[in-house]
């Protein structure tokens, strides 16, 4: 028997998560009365992942450098296209 996995974040993918919580906030989708820090604080306790709360560095790098994410956002918008055509069919 296998114990428990205590985060699901894979350790080198901690930056690309809080990317994309910092969007879906930014677009809306997070009820308007929690505020981006109590939001982070909770899915950091949510996902197991601590650093996802020191999200405001990360941020700030995340912003010198967004085109490192340009990646990721073009994998989810496939990933997400890929569901949309298996899920009609």
């Amino acid at each position: 028997m296998t114990e428990p996995l205590t985060h699901v974040i894979a350790p080198d993918k901690q930056n690309e998560w809080i990317a994309v919580l910092y969007v879906l906030y930014e677009m809306g989708m997070i009820n308007p009365d929690c505020s981006k820090k109590d939001f982070m604080q909770r899915m950091a306790t949510a996902l197991g992942s601590p650093g996802i709360n020191e999200y405001s560095w990360q941020m700030y790098k995340f912003k010198e450098t967004a085109s490192k994410y340009d990646d990721l956002f073009k994998r989810i918008q496939s990933i997400a296209q890929e569901v949309k055509i298996r899920d009609n069919n």
